[in-house]
């Protein structure tokens, strides 16, 4: 069974790349690709150049809040 991204995931999932095109991480390094725990596991180096670039660093309560809304987005489409 397919699911259909609604557009905030379309344009999360955008985002994620184009992030990780700007650091130059490639995409074929993406992990979990299509599920809520799409993600990339970064070099500090590049975290760091993530960072100087505009992105917000979070802790780990706010990625388990990020992980549940995109789950629950997942679940509900």
């Amino acid at each position: 069974m397919e699911i259909e991204m609604t557009e905030a995931e379309k344009m999360l999932a955008a985002a994620i790349l184009n992030a990780a095109d700007k650091i130059g991480v490639a995409r074929k390094w993406i992990q979990k690709a299509g599920t809520h725990q799409e993600h990339f596991d970064i070099a500090k180096s590049k975290r760091a150049l993530a960072v100087q670039l505009g992105a917000v660093e979070i802790g780990r309560e706010g990625l388990v809040e990020i992980l549940r809304k995109r789950r629950a987005s997942k679940e509900g489409a």
